[in-house]
């Protein structure tokens, strides 16, 4: 057994004595939630999660959530973004405001005596925020930078995100901005603060150094006058049944190609997700996987090769990323189907599926060393509505995937995929008479 597995083994022994039963769950009569996780570390973490997506934003308004996110932290009833800051670094404590597809956060990080404190300012940053007209403009143009993306990653991935999601928010990637947000006022920022962020969407984890019962009081006490709104329901739109299979093709000042193919696959709250994790540690996660196997150490066709799995809790997706230089491009893509034929066809053997297995469940363990981790974990399970255990049981799912699941999950989602290739300029199909402006995926 190598050391790497050796250590695995450690960390989930090490894991397993230390339950989520130690962990305190209440629910405020607003609807919030309070999740509180103790334990001797002399830091403290606290996450504000809120159940916003873009969906939840008006039709013209794409960006808005985003927007209103970024600027929680720029300035409170009585108190600017300056004076905010100045009093974070007193304190040695951290703030950020960040998005995800499927929700919004604000996150901070502080010795554990300051807890109080911190927490106050968070509580502060939710519910009476200022909006500054100066900070709206300023972070509108922060936004904007996020429409046309310059890196070549970043720009393949917006091509195979439209290509997969259509019309539907998904394709505008995480931060969900879209050109609309140049025309934003801070009216529609405060209107859209007022609407969505409300108690019954929001969980708040406090992990560390605390005492459990004063914690349950401080945040009753800061979080629990919060009125309750309209509570109104997500966007369930669907993307449309079928993903865009036609390439999309763009160029930019690089050296080399970047190719990603993008699948639609399980949400996190399907039972087929811990067999998702699986495959995609299977196929393109680490030194051990088969397109690094393939064309890395065999073939020699890339630069990179990776695959990732989204974290979405429903029409989520798998993408696979080439780094090839230019003559390469279509042996690389061609490979790349090999090797999903492959798996489509021929059960992996036991030795790759226990490498697969305890692959996903290390890394998944290592991503929890740091009471920040932990407190994203939960706040993300929990506001999602999978329940905050579920980051105690996804490891326990992952060792129950076979052979078998892999090659059902294999056969059914990696069929049609989306296709985004950035291309060193002048090298796009001639057919393309007008150039395509940077980082804006056309059709070849």
């Amino acid at each position: 057994m190598t050391v790497r597995a050796w250590l695995l083994l450690l960390i989930l022994a090490a894991t397993a004595a230390c339950p989520l039963a130690a962990f305190q769950r209440v629910r405020l009569g607003n609807g919030l939630t309070v999740l509180v996780a103790p334990d001797d570390a002399n830091v403290v973490s606290i996450r504000a999660a809120l159940r916003i997506t873009a969906g939840d934003e008006p039709v013209g308004q794409e960006g808005v959530r985003f927007l209103t996110q970024q600027l929680l932290l720029r300035g409170t009833a009585g108190c600017s973004g300056r004076e905010l800051a100045k009093t974070a670094d007193a304190l040695g404590a951290v703030l950020q405001a960040g998005v995800e597809t499927d929700y919004v956060y604000l996150q901070a990080d502080a010795p554990a005596e300051a807890m109080p404190a911190v927490l106050t300012l968070v509580s502060q940053a939710l519910l009476q925020p200022s909006f500054p007209e100066a900070e709206v403009e300023a972070a509108k143009e922060a936004a904007l930078r996020l429409v046309r993306p310059l890196a070549p990653g970043a720009a393949a991935q917006a091509g195979m995100l439209a290509g997969l999601y259509g019309a539907h928010p998904y394709a505008r990637g995480e931060s969900g901005v879209g050109p609309a947000v140049a025309r934003l006022s801070r009216a529609a920022v405060v209107a859209f603060h007022r609407r969505c962020y409300v108690p019954e969407r929001t969980v708040v984890a406090v992990c560390g150094r605390v005492d459990v019962r004063e914690a349950l009081a401080l945040a009753t006490r800061l979080l629990g006058g919060w009125a309750p709104g309209s509570s109104a329901a997500v966007c369930a739109a669907a993307p449309a049944a079928q993903p865009d299979t036609r390439p999309r093709v763009c160029e930019l000042p690089v050296s080399d190609c970047y190719l990603m193919l993008g699948f639609r696959v399980p949400g996190l709250a399907d039972a087929d997700y811990p067999a998702l994790a699986v495959l995609n540690t299977l196929l393109g996660m680490g030194m051990g996987s088969r397109l690094y196997a393939a064309m890395r150490d065999r073939e020699g066709l890339a630069y990179q090769v990776y695959s990732r799995q989204g974290q979405l809790l429903r029409d989520n997706y798998l993408a696979i990323t080439v780094v090839v230089p230019p003559g390469r491009l279509e042996a690389a893509r061609q490979a790349v189907l090999a090797e999903i034929a492959q798996l489509q066809q021929s059960p992996p053997s036991e030795a790759e599926m226990l490498r697969a297995r305890r692959y996903t469940v290390g890394t998944y363990l290592l991503d929890h060393q740091r009471n920040r981790d932990l407190a994203r974990y939960l706040c993300w399970y929990e506001v999602l509505g999978l329940g905050y255990t579920y980051d105690e049981r996804f490891p326990a799912l992952v060792e129950r995937v076979g052979a078998a699941d892999l090659m059902r999950v294999a056969r059914q989602c990696l069929q049609r995929g989306s296709l985004s290739v950035v291309l060193p300029e002048g090298m796009a199909p001639k057919e393309n008479a007008q150039k395509p402006r940077p980082a804006r995926p056309i059709e070849p």
